[in-house]
């Protein structure tokens, strides 16, 4: 059709260039206290570390870094291939290109800050100068944080054409309950973190993402359903 655009996966420049920033300052982080790690790390005597595993002060200082450089390389990946993909079978994304690549920056920078504040929790506390706060309960409420944040962008995406079909039309009722439900994970997640004795608890909040995902994708189900109808045109 004349006039229209296909949705493409974009490449999420803004938030690669942000997941860059905060390696840069994860290892900012790492060197300056990396001289207070010791040689070997047992993880069993860490909350934040948990099981058996004897890894090397380096590896800790470095993982999640590592695993930060390897979510841009992913994200480039999905952006190149899964486009190619639907230009080849001629299946564009039903998605707005400017919506998925605004959740896509966003989505890359909150994993990114998750993963930064994670990793500066860990340094410290291995290296002996953590928060006065426990541990637990900060990783617990930065996960919360990170969920709520899941929540304010899920309502971004929208359909390259809001109107056109039944779907997209059920999308546009969806979207913010959608966000709504995961933010309110988010919330529970971080009330358990605070209220209860072992705040590692709060974080099996997150198997509730799938049921809450579904009650928001089920909202427009209830009610009148004027999103099944075709809009009229004209008078």
């Amino acid at each position: 059709m004349g006039g229209r655009t296909s949705g493409r996966i974009p490449l999420p420049r803004w938030g690669t260039l942000g997941t860059l920033a905060t390696v840069v300052f994860m290892m900012a982080v790492s060197i300056h206290l990396y001289p207070g790690l010791p040689a070997r790390v047992d993880s069993a005597e860490y909350d934040i570390l948990r099981g058996s595993s004897d890894l090397p002060g380096w590896a800790v200082a470095s993982i999640l870094p590592a695993v930060s450089l390897t979510m841009v390389a992913v994200f480039s990946l999905v952006s190149v291939v899964g486009d190619r993909f639907h230009r080849a079978l001629e299946t564009p994304t039903p998605w707005s290109t400017r919506s998925l690549r605004r959740v896509v920056d966003l989505f890359s920078l909150l994993l990114a800050l998750l993963l930064a504040a994670l990793h500066v929790v860990t340094l410290y506390e291995v290296a002996g100068g953590g928060p006065s706060l426990p541990t637990d309960r900060i990783v617990a409420l930065t996960l919360a944080a990170f969920l709520v944040g899941m929540g304010a962008i899920a309502p971004i995406l929208r359909a390259e054409r809001p109107e056109e079909t039944p779907a997209a039309r059920w999308w546009e009722q969806a979207r913010g309950w959608v966000g709504a439900s995961i933010a309110l994970v988010g919330v529970a997640t971080g009330v358990m973190g605070l209220v209860l004795p072992d705040p590692t608890v709060a974080a099996y909040t997150v198997m509730l993402m799938g049921p809450a995902i579904l009650v928001g994708c089920a909202v427009p189900f209830v009610g009148d359903r004027e999103w099944k109808k075709e809009p009229r045109s004209g008078p």
